[in-house]
C-alpha cells in the first residue's frame, strides 16, 4: 500500500520511519511504520496532514 502526504503548511516536512520527506511525497506504507509531521522551523509543534491511500 502507498499513500501521499499533503501538508497543511507547505513549509512543513514529514519525518517518516527515520527519514524526511517533502510535501506531496508518495510513501510505501506498512502497518508497523508511522509518520510525524513537524514544521521546518525546529519547533516541537506538529501539523495536521491529509493522507491519500491508494
Amino acid at each position: 500500500m502507498a499513500f501521499t502526504i499533503f501538508l497543511v503548511s507547505e513549509r512543513a516536512m514529514v519525518y517518516y520511519n527515520g527519514a524526511i520527506f517533502e510535501n506531496g511525497t508518495k510513501i510505501d506504507f506498512t502497518t508497523d511504520q508511522y509518520f510525524v509531521v513537524k514544521p521546518d522551523t525546529g519547533s516541537e509543534a506538529t501539523y495536521k496532514a491529509r493522507v491519500i491511500l491508494e
